[in-house]
């Protein structure tokens, strides 16, 4: 994880609690990706972002070891 950003987005006219908007920029293996998460909870918008970037990454990996496993 290099960067985590959280912001609160426009408050309705309805007066209700605004969403809120989480970045989570990663980093890894000279790859570098970025996630959003969005949610009326702050951690709840934290927990997607963060779980999508881990996934997004353990997918690559998959991928990645795979293609080294059909070229050996």
């Amino acid at each position: 994880l290099e960067h985590y950003d959280l912001h609160a987005m426009k408050v309705s006219e309805k007066g209700s609690q605004a969403p809120v908007r989480v970045v989570c920029e990663f980093a890894a293996n000279g790859d570098r990706w970025t996630t959003t998460g969005i949610s009326d909870a702050s951690t709840e918008a934290g927990l997607k972002a963060l779980v999508d970037g881990l996934q997004w990454f353990l997918y690559q990996e998959k991928c990645c070891n795979l293609h080294k496993e059909k070229a050996a």
